[in-house]
C-alpha cells in the first residue's frame, strides 16, 4: 500500500473503524508513500513511520516526537496542525 487518507467525516460512528485508529498498525506499513490522517481518535504507541513517506498530513498528531528510527530522507511535506507535538524527535538526527 503506498497511500492512506482517514477523514474522520467519511465515516459514520458505525464503521469498522469507528473513528479509532490503531498507530501500531501504521507502523507496519513499510512502504507508505503519502499519509493523511484528519480527525480521527488514535490510540496505542507509534513505533515507526515508513522511510518512503514523501507526504504526511495528520490534523492532531497525538504523540510529542515522531518515531526515532524515522528517516525522512524522503519526506517533501509535514503538516501537523493542531498537534500534541513538542520537538520533531529526540537526539540529533541527520538528512
Amino acid at each position: 500500500m503506498k497511500a492512506i487518507v482517514f477523514n474522520h467525516y467519511d465515516f459514520d460512528n458505525e464503521t469498522v473503524w469507528g473513528g479509532n485508529l490503531i498507530a501500531e498498525n501504521l507502523s507496519k506499513m513499510r512502504h507508505l508513500r503519502l499519509l493523511i490522517i484528519n480527525g480521527l481518535t488514535t490510540s496505542g504507541s507509534l513505533g515507526c513511520l515508513s522511510d518512503e513517506l514523501r507526504y504526511v498530513n495528520w490534523c492532531y498528531y497525538p504523540f510529542k516526537y515522531l518515531p526515532s528510527n524515522f528517516q525522512p530522507n524522503q519526506l517533501v511535506e509535514l503538516i501537523l496542525e493542531n498537534s500534541s507535538i513538542e520537538q520533531l524527535w529526540k537526539g540529533k538526527k541527520v538528512l
